[in-house]
């Protein structure tokens, strides 16, 4: 299992379909809707993540409720799944050890594309959100994953030293 996880903009969903055909990994489909809106949607939201954590082990994620250690909070005001839900997908989490992938840029990189993109965050909560990511990677729970990795696109654009690293660990 591989999750992938950063800051929009930060080349996830690039590299997740790299992975996907260098490695012949599946992936994983995306809940539909992200951020989740209501109550509704986030009990939805939880019962995807927990249905294909189980069902699908060896497939790459394009982000995953790790991504809501960093947005709750800064988005919304705080966690928005119960702390029992976090803790039992944490607990999942901790006992697969899949590979996380943190995909970093820094933010004067983070920023180029931002209009283009269309970005649903300001820049200032772009700087906000690199800096919860670099706190969260060194944090419960992902300091008690055994294969954390990170990756900069400005500085691998064509993957090699990602999938070296991969090819160690895989």
């Amino acid at each position: 299992m591989i999750i992938v996880v950063g800051c929009d903009n930060t080349g996830k969903t690039s590299l997740v379909k790299h992975i996907k055909d260098k490695f012949e990994i599946p992936e994983s489909q995306r809940f539909y809707s992200l951020p989740p809106k209501n109550e509704l949607e986030w009990n939805r939201w939880y019962k995807f993540i927990k249905t294909h954590f189980i069902l699908n082990p060896n497939a790459v994620y394009d982000r995953f409720f790790i991504d809501e250690f960093v947005y709750g909070p800064l988005m919304r005001g705080g966690y928005k799944i119960g702390i029992e839900k976090m803790a039992e997908l944490t607990n999942l989490m901790l006992i697969a050890q899949p590979i996380v992938i943190y995909c970093w840029l820094p933010l004067v990189s983070l920023l180029e594309n931002y209009d283009e993109r269309r970005q649903v965050f300001s820049a200032y909560e772009a700087s906000q959100i690199l800096t919860r990511y670099n706190e969260a990677i060194d944090q419960y729970p992902l300091n008690l994953l055994t294969n954390k990795l990170v990756f900069n696109y400005s500085q691998d654009s064509d993957y090699r030293e990602i999938d070296l690293k991969l090819e160690k660990i895989l």
